[in-house]
């Protein structure tokens, strides 16, 4: 999410790659990419427990493809034995595994067992890979979002409605119960927010998603959304929508683009920006020549510009949002039983293929 924000930024210090997906197809196009760079590699390692399989499936993957020392790999975790841990799960291997099991990792940086991986962009398992990434000072610049935030929920706690996170619960929890909404879009108009729909589908999908409650979250950026589910909100099933939009956006700090027309770029900001004050406006009122109904739900989050300061506002916004939702569903926002039933059930089918 972070890194999508800043793709072009030109203080890029390390190019970032993320492997999320145990599918081996993601490590190879790494290897395709990185065999002629193999000692320029720093491989993060982030697991709270440092059990989970497929993490270190991943890491035992990429050193096989790549054949990384161990001084190439530090971890976070909440875990202080992660390389004890590691050197177990290899040496369980069935086949031989080419790998120094005397050298242990370069370094290990902790993360508090309290914090869950939804809620851990402002913790070390995210800061350390952005600081590298894009510097110390973009990072506490997202910080000082999150720390802003986070005061002004906590300042604002017996005024409701001057507290956005709190309204917005508040909001989310009054549909679910008075008109039994199910379903949630989240849509920026801002490419580099495409990936903030999916950091906000696990962020209230797995925290809320328990006793038969919560919402169903999706969406999508910008106006590809408009030509793919739009129909749906106008006509479809009622929907919650979110609508995040930013006034301004200085493409002109983009030294590649130096000799464009930004009069033309402008341009298509600018209808970029109209969509997004039109959606919410036409959901609301309807259209009776076209026998679309209006008055349905939805909230417009206006962002004066997007920068990491704003961008840690936003994240943290939505994190005490789902809190607040959740403490009025009464659910524990912070636990996901249900994510262990696969887990136990991945084992015993690798115990039982393995006899």
């Amino acid at each position: 999410m972070f890194s999508a924000n800043n793709e072009h930024d030109n203080k890029k210090i390390i190019k970032l790659k993320f492997l999320h997906n145990v599918d081996p197809a993601l490590s190879i196009q790494l290897e395709k990419k990185f065999r002629n760079k193999k000692e320029e590699i720093l491989v993060i390692a982030v697991s709270k427990s440092f059990k989970t399989d497929e993490t270190l499936q991943n890491l035992h993957l990429l050193q096989s493809l790549l054949k990384l020392s161990n001084k190439q790999i530090v971890t976070v975790s909440a875990n202080p034995e992660t390389w004890e841990v590691y050197k177990n799960f290899i040496q369980q291997k069935p086949y031989k595994v080419d790998l120094d099991i005397t050298i242990p990792f370069q370094d290990s940086f902790k993360m508090s067992r309290f914090v869950g991986g939804r809620f851990s962009v402002s913790s070390v398992a995210g800061i350390l890979p952005l600081s590298l990434g894009y510097g110390f000072e973009s990072c506490q610049k997202l910080l000082d979002g999150f720390r802003q935030m986070d005061e002004h929920f906590l300042s604002e706690l017996e005024s409701p409605l001057d507290n956005i996170p709190v309204r917005l619960g508040l909001y989310d929890f009054y549909h679910f119960e008075k008109y039994g909404l199910r379903s949630k879009a989240v849509l920026p108009y801002c490419e580099g927010l495409s990936d903030f729909p999916a950091h906000i589908q696990q962020l209230e999908m797995e925290s809320n998603g328990k006793d038969g409650k919560g919402f169903i979250v999706f969406g999508e950026a910008g106006t590809r959304g408009q030509h793919s589910f739009y129909q749906l909100l106008y006509e479809g099933q009622p929907c919650l929508c979110d609508f995040i939009g930013i006034k301004v956006q200085r493409f002109q700090k983009y030294k590649f683009l130096e000799k464009a027309d930004f009069s033309v770029i402008e341009e298509s900001y600018d209808k970029l920006y109209w969509n997004f004050l039109a959606q919410p406006k036409g959901l609301y009122e309807g259209n009776e020549k076209m026998r679309i109904k209006g008055k349905k739900p939805s909230y417009v989050i206006n962002i004066e510009k997007l920068n990491e300061r704003n961008l840690g506002i936003l994240t943290a916004i939505y994190e005490h949002r789902v809190a607040v939702s959740g403490f009025l569903m009464k659910i524990n926002s912070f636990d996901q039983p249900g994510v262990e039933v696969g887990k136990i059930l991945f084992e015993e089918i690798k115990n039982a293929k393995k006899k």
